[in-house]
């Protein structure tokens, strides 16, 4: 078992009340990323999807 496994094993209530606790939701009671969120500005997913349906393309 992972460092990080047995942490959360011994204090899972207490990483499931920061991660709640830290959680926008909307209307409806989903939880949602909000539109002034800093992560909205990172392009790293969008550029591992860009290069990875590139490959792909090489690939056919």
């Amino acid at each position: 078992m992972s460092a990080l496994a047995q942490y959360l094993e011994v204090n899972r209530e207490k990483a499931y009340s920061f991660a709640t606790a830290n959680t926008k939701y909307n209307k409806q009671g989903r939880p949602v990323i909000a539109e002034d969120d800093e992560w909205m500005d990172e392009s790293e997913w969008d550029d591992l999807f860009e290069l990875l349906k590139k490959q792909k393309n090489m690939e056919m």
